[in-house]
């Protein structure tokens, strides 16, 4: 939808949804996954699928405990993971005229999926292998705010001659401006108290409230980038479980970058150009 109320400055109102189901290459041991979850037909043992057992299960049994103990880590391309998008964007413009032209733009979106993905580029992981919806929340790449402009100014020309005529005139300003939330994360427990062997367990949340967990982000820089979040809400997930706490549900800082570009044409025939960029990242999502 496109909308005018002033001469060479339309806006534009568009809603975007993605319902996807996005390809994945997803690590893991096959003892992990039921047997309808597999792509090929393997053999299994009398075990059941692995499960913590009390006064049985330990680290140094992991492997024995799965449905299939003769399987190492196996690489599978899996199909089934869910995701979807849905956004809100709003563009205005302004055409050239007097010498100024622009486009800002505005998005307010949210992306879900049911999978996450590990520092290794292209792999993803399950922290709960038996429960896809214990792994569903907001993808990692989820930006609910995102600001964009884009511009240029031609200074007006004053009224000088000789050399500081070529100095002075024929200057043009472009900036360029990005702002947008930052990107969401998981607490991690670092441990293997499920005894999955994936260590991908996340941690317990033993706070009341989830606010707790966040932390003024207009506290002194040292203190801020000491502790971001509270971590004394936080604690190792208990034996024989995945973790309690939510699938990135912490946000870390956003971001602000600014670039301003100079342009002018000292020499006629050839432009010279001088940028300048500033960017800093701002304390706080």
């Amino acid at each position: 939808m496109q909308f005018r109320r002033f001469p060479n400055a339309p806006a534009g109102l568009l809603f975007a949804s993605d319902p996807g189901c996005p390809t994945g290459i997803y690590y893991s041991s096959l003892a992990d996954f039921a047997p309808s979850a597999l792509p090929i037909a393997l053999p299994l043992t009398a075990k059941p699928a692995f499960a913590y057992v009390p006064g049985s299960s330990s680290e140094n049994n992991v492997q024995q405990q799965r449905t299939r103990p003769n399987f190492g880590p196996i690489g599978m391309i899996d199909s089934g993971f869910n995701s979807n998008y849905n956004s809100l964007q709003l563009s205005v413009e302004k055409r050239l005229s007097y010498g100024l032209s622009f486009l800002a733009d505005y998005t307010w979106s949210r992306a879900f999926n049911d999978f996450s993905q590990s520092l290794n580029a292209g792999s993803y992981y399950q922290t709960n292998p038996f429960n896809r919806n214990f792994n569903y929340g907001p993808a990692s790449s989820d930006l609910p705010d995102v600001i964009q402009f884009s511009g240029t100014w031609e200074i007006p020309h004053l009224g000088l001659g000789g050399a500081a005529e070529k100095i002075l005139n024929g200057w043009a300003l472009a900036p360029i401006l990005t702002w947008q939330s930052g990107y969401p994360f998981s607490v991690m427990c670092g441990c293997d108290n499920s005894f999955s062997g994936d260590y991908v367990d996340r941690a317990d949340f033993i706070g009341t409230n989830f606010n707790q967990a966040k932390l003024n982000p207009n506290r002194p820089h040292d203190q801020w980038v000491q502790e971001y979040f509270n971590t004394a809400v936080f604690a190792p997930n208990a034996i024989g479980t995945f973790g309690n706490s939510g699938k990135n549900n912490l946000r870390g800082p956003g971001m602000f970058d600014l670039a301003l570009c100079a342009q002018t044409d000292v020499l006629n025939s050839d432009e010279d150009e001088f940028r300048r960029a500033a960017i800093r990242q701002a304390e706080g999502g």
